[in-house]
C-alpha cells in the first residue's frame, strides 16, 4: 500500500493506491457528510458555536449592565 499526503490549509490531502481502503474511506466521509454529528442537550438545543457564543455575549452584556448600576447608584 503506497500513500501520498500533502498539508493543505490545516487538512491532510491523502492519496491511497489501496482500492479497498480508498472505497472504506470514502464510504466514511459520505456517511459524515449525509449525517453530521451534532450533540445535544435535552434532544432539544444543539451544541454548536453559535451556542457557545450566545453565552459569552449574554454574560457580557450583563456584566457590563451591573458595572453601570453599581457606578450610577441613586
Amino acid at each position: 500500500m503506497v500513500h501520498f499526503c500533502l498539508p493543505l490549509k490545516g487538512v491532510m490531502l491523502c492519496t491511497f493506491t489501496d482500492e479497498s481502503l480508498q472505497f472504506e474511506l470514502q464510504a466514511a466521509l459520505d456517511y459524515l457528510t449525509q449525517r453530521p454529528f451534532v450533540f445535544k442537550i435535552w434532544d432539544a438545543i444543539p451544541v454548536n458555536s453559535s451556542l457557545v457564543i450566545s453565552i459569552v455575549k449574554v454574560c457580557i452584556t450583563y456584566t457590563i449592565v451591573a458595572l453601570q448600576l453599581l457606578h450610577f447608584s441613586f
